[in-house]
């Protein structure tokens, strides 16, 4: 994937800012759910992670605060997106290395993500290889 096209699919897939939508990430060895709560109730998606093709790290400006996010793409495809103020976020980082072979400590890409301030600093913590068939 391209620079280029990845900034413009990730600029395109922002979660709509809704006061009565809550995001919450639940990790487990073998995956996580990512939960969206509203007033119509909760949908649940579960994720197991050899199904992750990529994680991008970016951060979004919210005026006068950042917000680092992560940005999960599939091998279908698709993507979703995981910020640090949904709630389990912290435990979800934690697992990650755990979870997916070669991804990095949070301690090794978070500093090149969140400095300078306000930038994007639109950063790939993960791409998995594609197995070559003989």
């Amino acid at each position: 994937m391209g620079l280029v096209k990845a900034y413009q699919d990730w600029k395109s897939q922002f979660r709509p800012e809704n006061q009565h939508v809550k995001w919450a990430v639940e990790a487990f060895e073998t995956g996580f759910i990512q939960i969206r709560k509203s007033d119509a109730g909760e949908n649940r998606t579960a994720i197991h992670w050899s199904e992750i093709k990529a994680v991008y790290a970016y951060k979004r400006d919210c005026f006068a605060v950042d917000q680092i996010n992560l940005a999960l793409e599939f091998e279908d495809g698709t993507s979703i997106q995981i910020s640090e103020n949904d709630e389990g976020y912290t435990e979800f980082l934690k697992a990650l290395p755990t979870g997916i072979d070669g991804f990095p400590a949070e301690q090794e890409w978070w500093e090149k993500v969140a400095l300078p301030p306000f930038a994007t600093n639109w950063t790939c913590l993960f791409q998995r290889s594609a197995v070559k068939q003989h």
